[in-house]
């Protein structure tokens, strides 16, 4: 579910558009005292295709976007950030580069990873839920300015 209130969420919903089906579930929240976070999990055909059993695609707004394989039974144990791959730079990277670091992972390509871009240019004071968020202390202004890029005028 995607709380499209969340100071992330038209981001997050920008992505998941430019990634079209290959985003099979998204996930974006804010819980109180966590700060804002999204996992994106790739459409599981398409990920086979990889040759992997699953794909996530993780964003929060301290590293930007990661990749992470699914890892269940006895394989699984968090390890903590360290099992993330890096898919993007900067924190929040236009929807297209995104998609593009995504094509780049199903091919199997993560050698060109993380691919770097420009950070859009917002401005946080102008939408009340990232304003709040900073106040809150669940964005730094940086990200939060370039979150308001995808805000709604």
């Amino acid at each position: 579910m995607t709380d499209a209130l969340a100071p992330h969420g038209p981001y997050i919903a920008a992505v998941a558009a430019a990634l079209g089906p290959v985003a099979a579930e998204v996930e974006a929240e804010c819980p109180p005292g966590d700060g804002p976070y999204a996992r994106i999990t790739v459409d599981p055909g398409r990920a086979g295709v990889a040759g992997v059993d699953g794909l996530y695609l993780l964003w929060n707004p301290y590293v930007g976007w990661s990749w992470l394989r699914d890892a269940t039974g006895d394989e699984y144990e968090w390890m903590g950030p360290d099992v993330l791959n890096p898919l993007t730079v900067p924190v929040v990277a236009a929807p297209a580069l995104v998609a593009e670091a995504v094509n780049l992972l199903l091919l199997a390509r993560t050698e060109r990873l993380p691919l770097t871009g420009e950070a859009p240019l917002g401005d946080a004071a102008s939408v009340a839920a990232l304003r709040e968020a900073v106040a809150r202390g669940d964005l730094d202004p940086g990200p939060a300015d370039a979150l308001a890029a995808y805000w709604p005028r």
